[in-house]
This record gives structure tokens, C-alpha cells and sequence, in this order.
């Protein structure tokens, strides 16, 4: 009795359900963390973020499935100087990715092991933010650089209920970028006629934007 009981509590949490929808909220935790950066640097600095994802997947076997996800993030940057050089009263950035995934669950239960191939593009914007320019170089820009993205990660997906259910989804990983054409840091430097380190831009592509380590808390129904 004891272990049908088990294997009914089992059943429940792993649930039996081909198709799983879900909204990720990590990206928006992320947003509103980068939105208090400002806040705990001070001198200026100002800041702001906001993201969300969104992922459909299909379960084809036991132990394998494959999910299509699209994922949206945006950020923006102020710095207040009594410099007479620059005062950049905001840069916006915004990112979005559209991804394959294919998942494989050895266990045939909740841990999942995930691949990823997608596509995704970054880019940068601001209208007359660059003080301290001469008057004919224009500040004002709006640059983009697209991306293809390889990623892997590992979660788990539990579903509370029989045959589908509330789904609850931690999952942690990471993406790498290979970048097509300029690099934002370039583009920015030609259009404001100003020489500007890309270190920091591409720290914010490979590490933020589009790539980097990946937190996802999938909260969604699965059917």
C-alpha cells in the first residue's frame, strides 16, 4: 500500500503530458536586479531593466523532447559627470533570442539535460546623450548586431498533477555568441565621431544580453 502511494505521488509531480507551456520569469528577476544597480553604485549612475521569456515544448518520447523559446530582455545605462568630456544622459540596450531546444531526461523523471542552437539579435540606442561633443558630431546613434547562440544547461521540470498540471521549472546553464558583422562598440565610436572602448559593450553581449551563464525559473501548464 505504502508503495503505491510512492508511486502515485510520483506520477503526480512528473505528470504525463506531451505539451508543456511556460513563461520564464528569470529574466524579469534580472531586469528589475539590473534596475537597482544605479541605486547601489550611486554617483550618478542611473539604471533600468526589464526582460521575459516564453517556451513551448513537445515531449516526443519518454525520455526526449524538443521546445522552441523566445526570450526578451532590455536594459538601460545613465552617468551624471562633472566632467565636461561626455555626460551620457542614457544609452538604452534590448536583446531578443529565438531558440531550439533538445532535451533529453535520463532518468526518465523530473532532471533534464538541455541543448541549444538559436538566433539572436542586440542593439544599442540613444538620442543626443553624448555631451561635451563639438557641435557637428552628432551624439545621437542607434546601432545592432546580430548573433548565433550554442548553450547548454541542466533543470528540472516538475508538474504537480495527474496526467499534467502547474508546472514548476528551475533550470541553470550557459550560452556562448558568435557575433555577425561590427562590433556594437565600433558602431558606436563611428557614429558619435568619438573613440569609446568596446570592452565594456562586449562584456554586455557576451555576459548579459545574449550570452553568459542563464538562470530560468519556467513557471507554466502542462497538457
Amino acid at each position: 500500500m505504502v508503495s503505491g502511494m510512492v508511486s502515485s505521488f510520483a506520477f503526480s509531480i512528473f505528470g504525463t503530458g506531451k505539451n508543456t507551456v511556460t513563461v520564464d520569469i528569470g529574466p524579469t528577476i534580472f531586469g528589475a536586479s539590473l534596475g537597482i544597480v544605479g541605486n547601489v553604485v550611486g554617483g550618478g549612475v542611473t539604471t533600468s531593466g526589464f526582460g521575459i521569456g516564453a517556451q513551448y515544448e513537445r515531449q516526443l518520447l519518454p525520455l526526449l523532447s524538443v521546445a522552441g523559446r523566445f526570450a526578451y530582455l532590455q536594459g538601460s545605462l545613465g552617468l551624471s559627470t562633472d566632467s565636461d568630456d561626455y555626460d551620457i544622459s542614457d544609452i538604452r540596450f534590448s536583446s531578443y533570442s529565438i531558440e531550439a531546444h533538445t532535451r533529453f531526461y535520463p532518468l526518465g523523471g523530473a532532471f533534464f539535460l538541455n541543448g541549444m542552437l538559436g538566433f539572436a539579435n542586440m542593439s544599442m540606442a540613444a538620442d543626443d546623450s553624448l555631451a561635451g561633443l563639438p557641435i557637428e558630431q552628432s551624439s545621437a546613434f542607434s546601432t545592432s548586431r546580430n548573433y548565433f547562440k550554442l548553450g547548454a544547461k541542466v533543470g528540472w521540470r516538475f508538474t504537480f498533477g495527474l496526467g499534467g498540471g502547474f508546472v514548476l521549472e528551475p533550470s541553470f546553464g550557459y550560452n556562448g555568441v558568435v557575433g555577425a558583422g561590427s562590433d556594437l562598440g565600433n558602431a558606436m565610436s563611428d557614429n558619435v565621431k568619438k573613440d569609446f572602448s568596446d570592452k565594456s559593450v562586449n562584456m554586455l553581449q557576451n555576459l548579459i544580453f545574449v550570452g553568459g551563464p542563464r538562470l530560468s525559473i519556467n513557471l507554466g501548464w502542462r497538457f
